[in-house]
């Protein structure tokens, strides 16, 4: 791997993205992205435009960067320990060497263009460190002793640039009380199926022309961009700050099952906390096709109506 000497998150850096194949974006060119569609991301590499970050999306940003720094030295305890060796990770910033390849038609075909920014990387580029920030989902998928496919996909990416073989994932909240780890073991056959991906993408992108757009819708799809990225961030706090206040209460989320146990009522100045039991909801659906099979329903439709359906492109 050949280092490059960038700030993480600098103009340079943001640049210099726009210019090669990151891991960050391999989730969306394998469609598995929940931020960014295949389309969004052809759209990204034909016109090199990097958009400006907004006050929101930088909180995002220096929130993750802080927890990951907490996290770094924690992980670096633990990976230790687990692996029996000494193991240090550094942010480093490098890009794909020939000899990273697994072939040599794969090197000559992406030249230079396969990239990766790393949480951590090991001294020796035999681990690498990656850290998301805590969520359900995440913490979910490591009880059941897997990573989800959008993180297989940036992590293979990585291991494909830096050479490494193994990564050492960490999910937190940016402390040691509330955090999971998963040790991933690099997989020739998901790397490959990665590297067609890219290939296939690469293909693509020679003969796109993004859609025209004028300024001001434009200027509507920034906005919305700016609402999800927000809505995500604060929601995630209220979640942290309710798991909290389950606590306080002498209550805990069970991790499996996402139940509440235990816990009292807590009567604040603004806020109240109150257990609730919610009774199972009726599946109409199964209602309809269980009791009224057969029978003719047009003629309860009520009156057509024209809406709007707001969504992101998909490919």
């Amino acid at each position: 791997m050949k280092l490059i000497n960038l700030s993480q998150g600098s103009p340079e850096w943001l640049q210099w993205r726009t210019k090669v194949f990151t891991a960050s974006n391999a989730p969306a060119m394998m469609g598995a992205s929940k931020y960014m569609s295949r389309m969004e991301l052809l759209d990204f590499y034909a016109t090199g435009e990097v958009k400006p970050v907004d006050k929101g999306t930088q909180m995002v940003f220096d929130r993750g960067h802080r927890t990951e720094a907490s996290m770094r030295p924690i992980a670096e305890k633990q990976a230790s320990s687990a692996l029996k060796r000494d193991i240090t990770f550094e942010a480093k910033v490098g890009i794909a060497e020939d000899f990273n390849f697994p072939t040599k038609e794969d090197a000559a075909f992406f030249d230079g263009r396969f990239g990766a920014s790393f949480d951590g990387l090991s001294e020796d580029l035999s681990i690498t460190f990656e850290h998301k920030q805590q969520n359900k989902e995440l913490f979910a998928s490591i009880d059941a002793g897997s990573l989800p496919e959008y993180i297989i996909w940036q992590i293979e990416h990585q291991m494909l640039v830096s050479g490494s073989k193994e990564c050492w994932f960490v999910c937190s909240d940016g402390t040691e009380s509330n955090m999971k780890t998963f040790h991933y073991i690099h997989e020739p056959f998901s790397q490959r199926v990665l590297l067609d991906g890219w290939r296939k993408f690469a293909l693509d992108l020679e003969s796109h022309t993004p859609v025209a757009q004028s300024e001001e819708w434009m200027a509507i799809e920034k906005e919305l961009d700016e609402c999800d990225q927000k809505i995500e961030y604060y929601q995630s706090l209220r979640n942290q700050a309710k798991e909290k206040a389950i606590q306080f209460s002498g209550g805990k989320i069970d991790p499996d099952t996402g139940k509440v146990i235990g816990g009292s009522k807590v009567v604040g100045v603004h806020w109240t906390l109150s257990p609730t039991t919610i009774g199972g909801t009726i599946s109409y659906s199964k209602v309809v096709k269980d009791k009224l099979n057969g029978i003719d329903l047009e003629g309860y439709r009520s009156e057509k109506t024209q809406s709007f359906a707001l969504r992101r492109r998909k490919k």
